[in-house]
């Protein structure tokens, strides 16, 4: 191993970028949580998944100061791949944040909308992850992929709700996606920890 190289490269500009970003959206979603103390429960998981990808995405800027020159790039990788999960994670927070707060059929159908847009993103997301993970990831992945075919309906229902039908559609979404989020959390975890044993054999 070569030795511990001070002066690492700088990380690029976009994805230093996308940090502060991700720190700011982080800090407003736990911010908007707390100030909407009917729901606060309901996201205290969300918020503290959110900060401990946090705490990892730091761990690993750390290390990427420590490291000997060959491995700096595997950790830039890392890192990157670390902000790519984060910002399709954030996305589906803040998604699913806004329809729960939605207090009138309008907003709701609207933020119903951008729910399973999202959704649909972050599991195109975690297909690709497991497309390159190979066939170890694929049960994780088969979970998600139940649960979004089941979520996808009571969203769908959702945008054409009538007044009458408001609450119990957005009861049966929230149930929908609380279980695709734990699907997609629990697949994320299981790449995660691939890419961190493939890692170490390189």
């Amino acid at each position: 191993m070569s030795p511990i190289v001070d002066d690492q490269p700088p990380l690029d500009e976009d994805l230093t970028y996308r940090i502060g970003k991700i720190n700011e959206q982080i800090d407003r979603f736990e911010a908007h949580v707390d100030l909407s103390g009917r729901i606060a429960g309901r996201f205290a998981v969300v918020g503290s998944q959110l900060e401990a990808d946090r705490d990892t995405l730091v761990q690993v800027a750390r290390r990427m100061g420590t490291v000997a020159e060959e491995e700096w790039r595997h950790s830039a990788d890392q890192l990157r791949a670390s902000v790519e999960q984060i910002e399709q994670e954030l996305g589906t927070a803040w998604a699913d944040l806004e329809a729960e707060v939605a207090d009138d059929i309008d907003v709701y159908k609207d933020a119903a909308q951008r729910q399973l847009e999202t959704w649909r993103g972050y599991v195109d997301h975690l297909r690709v992850r497991t497309a390159l993970a190979g066939m170890e990831a694929r049960d994780a992945f088969g979970a998600v992929e139940a649960a979004f075919q089941a979520a996808s309906p009571e969203l769908e229902q959702a945008l054409n709700a009538a007044d009458d039908a408001f609450e119990s559609l957005k009861d049966r979404a929230r149930d929908a996606v609380g279980h695709l989020r734990d699907a997609a959390r629990a697949a994320a975890v299981a790449l995660d920890r691939m890419d961190r044993r493939h890692g170490s054999m390189t």
